[in-house]
């Protein structure tokens, strides 16, 4: 499957927008003021920070939208299976029309892009580092000033999603960079802190955040004050039992010829 336009301009928006990773800006941890390591705020992000850690299976779909310039809206859904260290199915649908339809398979030995249109594919050799999460920050102390550091698996999944089943990124905003607890609700029958991230740029990101696996579950992201993503998960399991074959590629399928 060839790569899709919005996969790359949303993961740009994420990184440039909000982290400032390419820039290479200093990244550290700001509060509005002085707080214990047992703060609200600290509590919720650790558990952010240490997401990866805290469930075993998951399975579910979100709704993504895209807000462009002139108004108009880009919409896709992302249907997702994983199961850890390495299995992993992510279906995208696109509901507006303008992008293509996609399914990315990790089975822990091969990765495989299939494009629904013409039901083939294609085959990469699964790493071993993409198991490696040694070097990810276990505690909000360890995170490197300059560097944030994303979980190994979800820089190669190909769709928008990857972001907010490994949130690790989330936590590790720059010097100046401001995180509050707005209040804690109910969402998909999950308790979740509400939590607003200001940085220095104007930027706003807003995440409902399940307290128990810090997976996010919603996020509304505001660049220079205008609406850019809305991202909702509609369904949301944790640690249930997944179908192995759906990390199987379809009969169906053939490589893609090269």
């Amino acid at each position: 499957m060839r790569k899709i336009d919005w996969v790359v301009s949303a993961f740009a928006g994420i990184v440039l927008g909000v982290l400032g990773l390419v820039t290479g800006v200093t990244n550290s941890f700001l509060h509005p003021e002085p707080v214990s390591a047992e703060s609200p705020i600290d509590v919720a992000l650790s558990t952010i920070l240490t997401s990866h850690a805290r469930w075993h299976t998951v399975q579910g779909e979100a709704e993504f939208v895209w807000y462009s310039e002139d108004g108009s809206t880009q919409t896709y859904t992302n249907k997702f299976a994983l199961s850890q260290p390495d299995n992993v199915y992510v279906e995208v649908v696109d509901q507006t029309g303008l992008g293509v339809d996609g399914i990315w398979i990790s089975d822990g030995e091969n990765i495989y892009d299939l494009n629904k249109q013409n039901k083939t594919y294609t085959q990469n050799i699964f790493r071993d580092a993409l198991r490696d999460t040694s070097y990810l920050p276990s505690k909000l102390s360890d995170v490197n000033p300059s560097t944030v550091k994303f979980y190994p698996l979800a820089t190669v999944i190909n769709a928008p999603v990857r972001e907010y089943l490994f949130p690790s990124w989330f936590p590790q905003g720059r010097e100046g960079d401001i995180y509050t607890i707005d209040k804690e609700e109910s969402f998909l029958g999950r308790k979740v802190w509400v939590i607003r991230w200001n940085t220095i740029d104007n930027d706003e990101t807003i995440v409902w955040v399940d307290k128990t696996t810090g997976i996010i579950l919603k996020a509304s992201q505001f660049m220079g004050g205008k609406p850019f993503l809305d991202m909702t998960f509609t369904s949301f399991d944790v640690n249930g039992k997944i179908d192995p074959e759906i990390f199987k590629v379809p009969q169906d399928y053939s490589p893609a010829s090269k």
